[in-house]
């Protein structure tokens, strides 16, 4: 028996592409698993585990925006709703949340990232953002100096060539065609 798909008659999305089914299952697979959690600014929190696949395309999509709905459009997905607005009341820092950032992203593409580990991570995001910052667009002079300065450094460093043999260079032609 086949269904009329009229917009009237249309299913609900979880009927139509069977994620009841699927969220069931997710369920009763994932019933017994003890998900850690932490307090952070006395919240706690899920430590997370996975993202969902469009995380990072999120995180591009907004760059470096500072709207306050994107930033809590992904913390909501980290460590959940309503969660950054605590945050700010209890007075978290832009450093801080930083670095809370860099640890519920770490530890939610599976890697098991410390505290200490996502501050070093985010204070290596914030050394190459300053130096991009900082660095001027070379014009062409400066690029080739630099292009010309490293050719001179990899042959300093690396071995000299041998001669080649002039019997491998040599022309074999001994007379000009006429």
């Amino acid at each position: 028996m086949t269904k009329n798909l009229s917009p009237s008659t249309a299913p609900e999305p979880d009927e139509q592409f069977g994620e009841e089914d699927f969220a069931a299952f997710w369920r009763d697979a994932t019933a017994g698993e003890v998900r850690e959690t932490k307090t952070i600014f006395g919240v706690t929190v899920e430590v997370p585990t996975d993202l969902p696949l469009n995380f990072e395309n999120l995180v591009e999509a907004m760059g470096k925006s500072s709207k306050e709905e994107d930033v809590k459009k992904l913390v909501g997905i980290l460590f959940g709703q309503d969660v950054l607005d605590t945050w700010k009341a209890r007075g978290c820092t832009g450093r801080q949340f930083q670095v809370l950032f860099m640890w519920g992203y770490a530890n939610g593409q599976g890697k098991p990232t410390t505290f200490a580990e996502a501050k070093q991570l985010a204070d290596e995001a914030a050394a190459a953002d300053a130096e991009g910052k900082a660095a001027p667009v070379p014009n062409r002079a400066d690029r080739r100096a630099k292009a010309s300065s490293a050719t001179r450094a990899s042959g300093a460093a690396g071995r000299s060539s041998s001669r080649t043999s002039s019997a491998s260079t040599a022309s074999r032609r001994r007379t000009s065609p006429a």
